[in-house]
């Protein structure tokens, strides 16, 4: 009884844990473009800022 219930465990986690990784990628990649996104505003804005400062 506990050996098959163990079994059914076993079997179940590889699939939790792709779900669970392919997940904590995706939500990593977010933020990654998130932040690169924000990097790519502030490179504009101090581009602009410096225009205006030179004018």
């Amino acid at each position: 009884m506990t050996m098959s219930y163990l079994h059914l465990q076993i079997m179940e986690m590889p699939q939790k844990t792709e779900i669970t990784w392919i997940l904590s990628h995706q939500l990593l990649v977010m933020m990654w473009v998130k932040e690169q996104h924000q990097m790519l505003s502030i490179h504009i804005l101090e581009r602009e800022l410096h225009y205006i400062l030179e004018i």
